[in-house]
């Protein structure tokens, strides 16, 4: 009888073990997590501690490379952040994916050509910011060590109540799912649980925008990790800025 409860007692502590362990793991996978594909620069690379600091969204746009430069020249550290959507959008989504790639019907076409696409921006994202980089750090030799290589946000920690939260907001916008919608959701999630504020480039013909300024009227409290320093821009003054300043041929 006592080695009967022995065996139950060891099954039990090795169930919970392995219980635990699957705890920690998913977690884990949906924690905000970053990883750096830069290898032009060492995120460690040593730096002057005493300059502010930056945090600054990237995807080698116009306007975000243009905020880049600006505070670059005034000899700010920037520690750029670029969202991977599609790595993001396809671990969300993967029981989605798998349903659509085993249905009888071909009804899957469409969301699988969206995940391509994506996927493809993604890729050429990745090669845009290489060059910047490289462009930039050269023309720019002086503060290179200021700019930091660049954190590839891979997964962003999951947040029920955020996202209901956000889910209500939009819910009284119409239409009710609009273009890049799901991008300022990413970048206002992850800016919560990232411990600091970051700023998120966007202009006046910036394609996030409309909705960017639609949402902010109706709850501001969700952007309360952001800032939005350039939205009193447009391309003709970005243009104007960037001339006078000698570096519009990098955009």
């Amino acid at each position: 009888m006592l080695a009967t409860y022995k065996y139950y007692y060891i099954g039990f502590i090795i169930l919970s073990s392995f219980l635990l362990q699957r705890y920690i793991n998913n977690v884990n996978k949906t924690s905000n997590q970053i990883q750096y594909l830069d290898h032009i620069i060492n995120p460690h690379t040593e730096i002057n501690q005493k300059l502010k600091k930056y945090y600054i969204f990237w995807n080698g746009n116009q306007q975000s490379t243009y905020l880049i430069i600006t505070l670059l020249l005034q000899d700010y550290i920037i520690q750029p952040i670029y969202i991977q959507e599609y790595t993001i959008i396809k671990g969300l989504d993967i029981d989605k994916i798998q349903d659509l790639l085993h249905s009888p019907k071909n009804n899957n076409q469409e969301y699988l050509h969206y995940l391509k696409n994506l996927k493809i921006k993604q890729e050429l994202d990745y090669k845009k910011l290489q060059e910047l980089r490289i462009t930039i750090t050269k023309r720019y030799a002086e503060f290179s060590k200021n700019l930091l290589s660049t954190q590839y946000v891979s997964s962003i920690q999951k947040d029920l109540q955020f996202t209901q939260t956000f889910s209500n907001i939009l819910n009284k916008l119409q239409p009710t799912h609009q273009p890049h919608i799901e991008f300022l959701e990413q970048c206002s999630r992850f800016s919560k649980h990232y411990k600091q504020t970051i700023l998120l480039p966007c202009t006046k013909n910036s394609k996030i925008y409309n909705n960017l300024n639609s949402l902010y009227h109706l709850d501001n409290s969700m952007f309360s990790n952001l800032i939005f320093p350039i939205m009193n821009l447009d391309k003709e003054k970005i243009k104007i800025n960037a001339l006078k300043n000698k570096f519009f041929d990098i955009l």
